[in-house]
């Protein structure tokens, strides 16, 4: 449960695609389904984390441990709650494997000194354990698990290659924004209020998604179809599921594209607007590309545009990029202000634009393909590509970047600009979350395992003087010295029992041997035996036999 509270926290940066994901496929209002989720791990890891204390507690004070059949059942319920959530997230969710390898070059220091700290604590209790054992190969065992534990913990940060450790005046510079569908947490995502806001909050660029009407006006929408941002429900209830691309950019003038975010509120945000910033929302329309690019030229920004195909009826289909390059030559924007993703096929065509690269290639290649821009999901390129890249002088752009930790990492290794959804927040970081020199990392690796290393040390001796004074107490010796006395007494009676039946046997066997001597000798002999027998019988039965 540690590892699912964990996950869920690191995976914040991906979490409006999550929320969206699942109001997409099911065709629901948008719910936080994030929030929920995490709220529900948090509350199981609290309730767990009692159980684990309670019980580590009745180990300490040496009380039998019983869990109640409705705890069992909620530990069980739980951990089959986590294997499946392991298997579908492997399968429908891949790319967050990579979140968590990525948040521990972030994470790994701090993840490093709290296990230390916990495995210390536990230490008493796991070495007191120990001395009780009776079994000498048992302890041997355990001795050599704790430690392989011990030095595993200890030596785990020569595992973690962060790039936030390097000499404090190697810190490259903060990674330039691009507004990902403008300002898309604090206002309608792709409408002119997202990007005007965004422009206010001093971004690098825009990032667009372009899509193609049925009449071949180039206008700005990610969703292949209407229904999330819009109000096509209301307005054209038959068409709720229609591409985009079906429609006569008249017809899509007509719709709503602000209304559903102040009514949904999916960023919870609205609660903080002001009325004519509320009304301003409300009159918000889908925007054409023109718009768009008059708005960049006036702003001199950059703007990242991804072009979405319509469907095959759409008879411009086969010239989505001409109408979309009339449309910015018409603006009279300087090109180089257009981020254009490129390939092998329009590599010659769009040499006028910033040509980006998306898919990896080794930057020796896009060097000679006079092609310095490379965009790439944070999951498609490892750290060694990033650094290949910035030794080639090639400019990279992350999306997408939402959370502090994450655009700390990139700030770290070097990327120049980051594409996120909180422009508004990532603006107002002036330093990336930690960054260490590498002699600092180091003195503070070592000090923690030194101090670790002498507090365990003490629980070890201490834990010894504690087992020989439980035998040595005043009581136990007390004890140990009357339990002595009485079985010295027990002997002794023991030992008097033993030799009155041994002469008492003497005496009867004596009497047996006089008479079968005497047997055949006249009964005057027998009626009056001698002297010598009598006293001899007489003697040994008088002294033998203690009164």
């Amino acid at each position: 449960m540690t590892f699912f509270l964990y996950f869920w926290l690191v995976v914040e940066n991906d979490s409006n695609d999550f929320n969206w994901n699942f109001t997409v496929e099911f065709k629901l209002k948008h719910v936080p389904w994030y929030t929920i989720m995490l709220s529900l791990t948090g509350v199981a890891f609290v309730y767990l984390a009692i159980l684990v204390g309670l019980s580590i507690y009745y180990i300490y004070v040496g009380q039998q441990l019983y869990i109640h059949p409705f705890h069992v059942a909620i530990i069980i319920f739980s951990l089959l709650n986590c294997i499946g959530f392991t298997i579908a997230l492997d399968i429908l969710w891949t790319y967050e494997w990579v979140v968590l390898r990525l948040s521990l070059l972030i994470f790994g220091p701090f993840i490093h000194i709290g296990l230390i700290v916990i495995f210390t604590i536990l230490s008493w209790i796991l070495i007191r354990q120990w001395y009780s054992l009776d079994q000498f190969r048992l302890k041997i065992i355990t001795a050599v698990a704790y430690m392989a534990i011990l030095i595993g913990l200890y030596t785990i940060p020569l595992f973690i290659d962060s790039p936030c450790v390097r000499p404090a005046d190697s810190l490259p510079s903060k990674p330039r924004l691009f507004a990902h569908r403008g300002a898309s947490t604090i206002a309608p995502e792709n409408t002119l209020v997202a990007f005007q806001r965004a422009a206010n909050e001093s971004v690098y660029g825009f990032e667009s998604d372009v899509q193609i009407s049925l009449d071949g006006i180039p206008f700005i929408l990610h969703d292949k179809t209407l229904r999330r941002t819009t109000n096509i429900e209301e307005v054209y209830p038959y068409r709720v599921d229609d591409d985009a691309s079906t429609f006569t950019f008249a017809e899509l003038r007509k719709l709503n594209a602000g209304r559903w975010f102040l009514e949904e509120d999916p960023m919870d945000v609205v609660g903080s607007l002001t009325d004519k910033a509320k009304q301003i929302y409300n009159n918000q329309t889908i925007m054409s590309l023109k718009e768009l690019i008059d708005l960049v030229h006036l702003t001199g920004k950059r703007i990242l545009i991804d072009i979405r195909y319509p469907v095959r009826t759409n008879r411009y289909y086969t010239a989505v990029e001409d109408r979309v390059i009339d449309v910015i030559e018409e603006t009279g924007i300087p090109l180089k202000q257009i981020w254009w993703f490129t390939g092998f096929s329009d590599l010659d065509y769009t040499r006028r634009f910033t040509q980006t690269w998306r898919f990896y290639v080794p930057a020796k290649y896009l060097v000679k393909m006079d092609v310095f821009n490379f965009n790439a999901r944070y999951d498609t390129l490892s750290e060694d590509e990033i650094l290949e890249y910035i030794e080639s002088n090639v400019t990279i752009n992350v999306y997408l970047v939402n959370t502090y930790w994450l655009f700390s990492l990139y700030w770290c290794l070097g990327v120049q600009t980051v594409a996120t959804d909180r422009c508004h927040i990532l603006n107002k970081i002036e330093k990336p979350l930690w960054h260490l020199t590498p002699e600092t990392y180091l003195m503070t690796w070592v000090s923690v395992d030194i101090i670790s290393a002498i507090i365990i040390i003490t629980i070890l001796i201490v834990q010894w003087v504690r087992l020989l004074r439980a035998h040595f107490t005043p009581e136990t010796i007390s004890l140990h010295s009357q339990q002595s006395m009485t079985t010295l007494t027990d002997q002794y009676h023991s030992n008097s029992r033993t030799m009155k039946e041994k002469l008492l046997f003497t005496a009867d066997q004596l009497e047996e041997d006089v008479l079968e001597t005497t047997e055949g000798v006249s009964n005057d002999h027998i009626d009056s035996p001698t002297p010598h027998y009598m006293n001899t019988a007489a003697n040994t039965i008088v002294i033998s036999v203690p009164q």
